[in-house]
């Protein structure tokens, strides 16, 4: 119930009461009984509207989610708002309808999404010799890859084919790939194979590395036999030990003179 409404209910009844009320004692006079009678129908109307109004409240509390929102579409309040949400017509009494939640799709939107949603994207696929050359990286290289083919079984073999995407390459034809793969790095010199290994590449040349630490810690007369033409500058220990220093004539470590000689040389000046 509406509160204006209810209040214009209540405000019809109290001047009704007084109507009626003034009416009785204009026909009847002062009499007791018709005023109280007046008084009780007057007073019963209104409590039987406040408990009206308020099983009403009571009940609106007590609504579910979608009859709310049915009671709001049926007002004209939030129709803009709710046009995209079913209701539950199992609160109303009626038949659920379901309605299609697209209409604020543009149609250019829809019918891109349709073409992406029928062609799937497709799968990148890699060359034989790209996968023997990735897998191999994690086997240590082609040679240890190759040695794996032949000590596994065909049960791990084919897992490893279908992890790599070999397709249904057998044994004989994977090893001869791999193979080839080996003597053409052998015949280009080995640059792919340090390339794809640069820890194994350092580990065989370890010894050039020990001797290059090695010069640079040793003196100058090792690098100058290894032939590196550097440049450096060295203190001749030998003849600063055997020469011997002059102090200048009025050198002095008494700091009186020294302060003497720095005013001597600031008058000069």
């Amino acid at each position: 119930m509406n509160d204006r409404f209810f209040l214009k209910l209540l405000l019809a009844l109290f001047a009704g009461l007084i109507f009626a009320e003034v009416l009785v004692v204009l026909l009847f006079g002062l009499r007791l009984e018709l005023i109280l009678f007046c008084f009780i129908v007057v007073a019963a109307l209104t409590g039987i509207a406040v408990v009206v109004r308020l099983l009403l409240v009571e009940r609106r509390e007590i609504d579910s989610v979608s009859m709310r929102r049915a009671m709001q579409k049926r007002e004209g309040i939030m129709q803009d708002r709710l046009k995209e949400y079913d209701v539950d017509e199992e609160f109303i009494g009626g038949k659920k309808v379901m309605r299609p939640k697209g209409n604020s799709m543009s149609p250019a939107h829809r019918e891109h999404l349709s073409d992406k949603s029928a062609s799937p994207a497709a799968p990148v696929s890699l060359s034989i010799e790209e996968a023997i050359r990735l897998h191999a990286g994690m086997y240590g290289g082609l040679e240890k890859l190759l040695q794996l083919m032949e000590k596994i079984d065909e049960a791990s073999f084919s897992s490893l084919v279908q992890k790599a995407g070999l397709g249904t390459l057998s044994r004989q034809e994977v090893m001869l790939r791999i193979t080839c793969m080996i003597d053409e790095q052998a015949s280009s010199g080995g640059a792919a194979s340090r390339k794809s290994c640069i820890i194994e590449g350092y580990s065989m040349e370890s010894e050039s590395f020990d001797d290059y630490i090695r010069r640079s810690m040793s003196g100058s007369e090792e690098a100058s036999e290894s032939g590196d033409k550097g440049f450096s500058i060295e203190l001749d220990g030998a003849a600063l030990s055997k020469g011997v220093g002059v102090p200048p004539a009025d050198f002095s470590h008494d700091p009186k003179s020294m302060i003497a000689s720095l005013k001597r040389a600031g008058s000069h000046t």
